[in-house]
C-alpha cells in the first residue's frame, strides 16, 4: 500500500524483475521531482521510464 509508506521509509521500486530505485520514500520524490511517491513509482514503471536511480 503506497499510501502506507512514510517519508523516511526505505522504498524498493521493481519492475519487471529489475530494481528501478532504491532510497528513502523523500529523497525518491525529491531526485525525480514529483510530489508524490506514486508519481515516481508510475515514472520508473513506464514503457519510457528513465535509468534506475539509487
Amino acid at each position: 500500500m503506497i499510501e502506507e509508506v512514510d517519508d523516511d521509509d526505505d522504498v524498493l521500486i521493481l519492475h519487471r524483475g529489475t530494481l528501478r530505485a532504491h532510497n528513502v520514500a523523500h529523497t525518491l520524490r525529491e531526485i525525480h521531482q514529483h510530489p508524490t511517491l506514486a508519481k515516481v513509482f508510475a515514472n520508473l514503471t513506464a514503457d519510457n521510464a528513465p535509468e534506475a536511480s539509487r
